[in-house]
């Protein structure tokens, strides 16, 4: 399914600036997916190799990781899975939603 680039950006301090994608619905051009899927186009020095890959967010599809089904880290800054093999306290709490300008 090809994937159309979105207006929005962000910077990570370490990997750079994020590149986001929309993704329309092969069935419906009015079912678009967007900013739920993101790379770093140019990846900054020393994650060079992550150049090419994408990420996506846990919603608003089903993603399993080990059969099991990963919940969305908390906050929308962060675009963690969480599966109960993770322990302690789960960064993204209140006080770090992405701002929206």
């Amino acid at each position: 399914m090809p994937l159309s680039t979105t207006p929005r950006s962000t910077y990570c301090e370490y990997k750079g600036q994020a590149t986001y994608y929309a993704l329309m619905s092969p069935i419906s051009a009015s079912d678009t997916c967007a900013n739920r899927i993101w790379s770093y186009v140019e990846p900054s020095k020393g994650y060079e190799e992550i150049k090419g890959y994408i990420a996506f967010m846990v919603g608003p599809w089903d993603c399993f990781v080990d059969g099991e089904r990963a919940q969305p880290q908390p906050g929308d800054y962060y675009g963690g899975w969480v599966t109960s093999d993770i322990g302690g306290v789960v960064k993204g709490q209140w006080g770090t939603w992405d701002p929206v300008f």
